[in-house]
């Protein structure tokens, strides 16, 4: 086979790999079948082994991100806020850039270690900066979570990881949350209900009506959608001082209705979730 034709199909199976349009088994079978044992050995080398190797531009690449991070780390707090926020920016934008190159190159554990501490980071720096500038934390505090949760569903899409745009949404479920204690701090857990279990249909909703078009959207709207069915129990119980005592009866008749529903529509959501 010529190699511009083996190059092509290479590169499909890759594609392949990256959007898990194929099981991952069946993407290694095919890569094996269309690559020399030699391009599939080093294709298949784990970064530790590149370390091991003794590569000098990784070695000082890896001395210099550290330094780095430490001095801005040290010297955060002597920041202006402007300096503050621009390395907030920096240091997030870098690493969910190093788990786009990790996941790219197949490396799936290492990119997602690196998107996970690029989110950690956004959100413990940006606590930071509002301790440190001693503003409306009352005001700043949600609008962080909002910029986190907002950038975790965008990130989270682009590099195809789930758990970063689940997160996403939770981050905006528990400031509807807030927001919902902030504004009726004591009304009836119907009230409370009928606050959450429209959102819990729209979220699974949503994910039937786009899993054609947005196949990777389609299972996190539907994880959503569970979660937000019990979400009315955790508001009352961390928001409004109910105690788990008393909202255990109320969780059990909520998880053997969705178990059954589970069941009985067995045939179609697991059709549009695996999708």
């Amino acid at each position: 086979m010529q190699q511009d034709k083996k190059k092509i199909i290479l590169d499909e199976i890759a594609h392949w790999r990256r959007g898990r349009l194929l099981p991952e088994q069946y993407c290694d079978f095919l890569g094996n079948l269309y690559s020399d044992q030699q391009d599939n050995s080093r294709k298949n080398r784990s970064l530790f082994e590149y370390f091991k190797m003794g590569n000098l531009k990784l070695w000082f690449l890896c001395f210099g991100i550290i330094s780095f991070i430490c001095f801005i780390g040290l010297y955060f707090s002597s920041f202006p806020w402007s300096l503050q926020i621009a390395s907030i920016f920096f240091v997030t934008t870098f690493c969910y850039g190093i788990a786009g190159v990790f996941r790219k190159h197949g490396h799936t554990s290492w990119g997602h270690m690196c998107a996970a501490a690029g989110s950690l980071l956004m959100l413990a720096m940006g606590a930071a900066v509002i301790h440190i500038q001693g503003v409306n934390d009352q005001f700043w505090v949600p609008f962080l979570i909002f910029i986190c949760s907002l950038t975790w569903c965008l990130v989270g899409y682009w590099l195809n990881m789930s758990l970063l745009q689940y997160c996403g949404f939770l981050g905006w479920a528990a400031l509807y949350a807030k927001l919902s204690a902030f504004i009726s701090p004591e009304i009836s857990w119907i009230e409370v209900e009928l606050r959450w279990l429209p959102l819990s249909a729209l979220g699974i909703g949503l994910s039937w009506l786009l899993h054609d078009k947005f196949k990777r959207l389609s299972p996190v709207l539907f994880a959503v959608g569970v979660t937000l069915w019990f979400m009315p129990q955790a508001d009352v119980i961390f928001l409004r001082g109910e105690t788990p005592q008393d909202q255990l009866f109320g969780i059990l008749i909520k998880a053997l209705i969705a178990l059954v529903l589970f069941y009985v529509l067995r045939k179609k959501w697991i059709v549009w979730v695996s999708s």
